[in-house]
């Protein structure tokens, strides 16, 4: 519980201070609830990996990796957490089901 709580703080850190930062059109959609959806966690997750490890090193930044990241990692993250992460001016749905969303009642 304690490692993921560290590693939840720096994924907000990472998204907070730099991703919102350096894109802000790409991550204006997503909800400050994030981290209350796991595939957020996850797709964020392997997003600030793939990025530490092609500008981690001021060595050795392969450029064929950073075009992938944008062209290919950023942009399947972002539209699957787009379809993902629906919350609105209403609040955070993690957890939460719509009445149109549950499953009818089963007749005895």
């Amino acid at each position: 519980e304690e490692e993921h709580a560290a590693q939840l703080t720096a994924l907000r850190s990472w998204v907070d201070q730099f991703a919102r930062v350096q894109y802000p059109g790409y991550f204006a959609k997503l909800p400050d609830c994030w981290p209350a959806h796991r595939e957020a966690i996850w797709e964020l997750s392997d997003l600030m990996a793939e990025w530490i490890r092609i500008y981690g090193d001021p060595e050795d930044r392969p450029l064929a990796d950073a075009l992938m990241f944008h062209d290919r990692w950023m942009p399947g993250v972002l539209s699957r957490l787009l379809a993902a992460v629906k919350c609105d001016a209403s609040g955070c749905r993690a957890g939460r089901t719509m009445p149109w969303e549950r499953a009818p009642p089963r007749h005895i």
